[in-house]
Parts: structure tokens; sequence; C-alpha cells
């Protein structure tokens, strides 16, 4: 491949060349971009890595299978794999934490921001291979009672991204939970409706301490 030569000349250590390697990078689709890193070796790879601009990087780094994701990370210095490891979403950083060496991982855990420990640390507290070490912490959720006007005046003052948005889940007594709601549900309802009578039908249920081959079963027969 074109592109894999011509970043293999410019990463070249008697050339390095690298705002060049940088627009050639920038043309370049993720799929691309991995193809080339894994004909590379590993100093050259993480180099590589580190001329894209985050976005790509994210992007390159989900393409990459997880012992490809392991490699590169034990090849990063610690600024670069901190970075890392605070955009990933939070069960990614835990699959990633998983793969590597405890020294590594109790030195990253050191070094990342306090909201970002906080949820690998708690997804860490579940059991190995449970649901809960799986699943999403970055998520809203509401009292049954609670209208929606109440709600989508939550939802503007989350912080958290979009795609985190899309739906609202829903809490009974003592902090049960009850189901989901979905956001465009909500900005159709009457602002006096309880969010409790808008539970989508097929919300399902699962222990955060059930296995996720039990909870990969359960989602097939559905």
């Amino acid at each position: 491949m074109l592109l894999c030569q011509t970043l293999n000349e410019l990463l070249n250590e008697q050339r390095l060349e690298v705002e060049a390697a940088k627009t050639a990078l920038s043309a370049a689709t993720p799929e691309e971009i991995v193809g080339c890193m894994r004909d590379l070796d590993p100093r050259t790879r993480v180099l590589l890595f580190r001329l894209l601009s985050k976005q790509q990087a994210l992007q390159v780094f989900e393409q990459l299978d997880r012992s490809e994701q392991s490699q590169l990370v034990r090849a990063m210095e610690d600024p670069d794999l901190v970075r890392l490891v605070e955009a990933i979403d939070a069960e990614e950083r835990v699959q990633l934490l998983e793969e590597l060496p405890a020294k590594v991982v109790k030195r990253v855990l050191q070094e990342i921001g306090p909201e970002a420990r906080a949820s690998v640390q708690l997804l860490l507290g579940y059991p190995e291979n449970s649901a809960g070490r799986a699943m999403n912490p970055d998520y809203l959720a509401l009292p049954e009672t609670m209208n929606a006007a109440a709600a989508l005046e939550r939802v503007r003052q989350a912080a958290l991204s979009p795609e985190h948005l899309e739906v609202v889940f829903v809490l009974g007594e003592g902090r049960t939970y009850r189901g989901y709601v979905k956001l465009a549900h909500l900005l159709k309802a009457a602002p006096e409706t309880p969010i409790g009578t808008l539970i989508e039908s097929d919300s399902i249920a699962v222990s955060a301490t059930d296995s996720q081959e039990k909870v990969a079963a359960l989602f097939n027969i559905l």
C-alpha cells in the first residue's frame, strides 16, 4: 500500500519528517492506518499513533483487537497512556486495564483524573466476567414520580455526552430499576406526565453480578 510505504519512509529514524507524516495521516481512513500500523515495529507504531488527531486516535484504537491495543499501550509513555485511558469509554478502560500488568494499572490509576478513576474502580469492584464489569456507568437515572418537564431539565443539566442521553433510566422505590424512557418520548410527552408511565414495554433487567455469558444468552433469546 502506498500510504504504508510513505509512512515508513517519513517515520524512519534517519529521516523523521513529522509534519509530512501528519499530512498523510489526516487524509487516511482509520482502516488504512490500522493496516499500516500492523506492519510497523513497536517504536514506530507508537510514534504514528501520537501523530493522529484525538478523534482519529480513538477511531484507530477501536479498530485494533484486544492484544494489539495491549501491545500499543505497553509501548506508550505515561502521559500518552493517561490521555488515551481518559478519552475512551469507562467499560473500554476496564477491558484495556484487565490486559495490562498490575504495576502499569496501578500507575495509570494514580495519574488519571478523579472522575475517570472513580468509574474504573466502580467497574473493577464487580466480579471478573460479570455484567457489571462490562456496563457503562455514564447514564442518567431519575425517579418514576418525576414529571417529563423536570426530567428534560435534568437531561439539559447532565454532564454527559449526547449518546449517553438517548434514554433515561427510571427508578422505583429503593432505587430499584423499573425500565427506561426514550428521550424522544420525553420531548413529546405532556409536561406533567410522570415518567414512570412512559417506560418502554420491552424493558428488561439483569443483575450486575450475572455472568456476561448469561446476559448474552438472554439477549440472543430476545
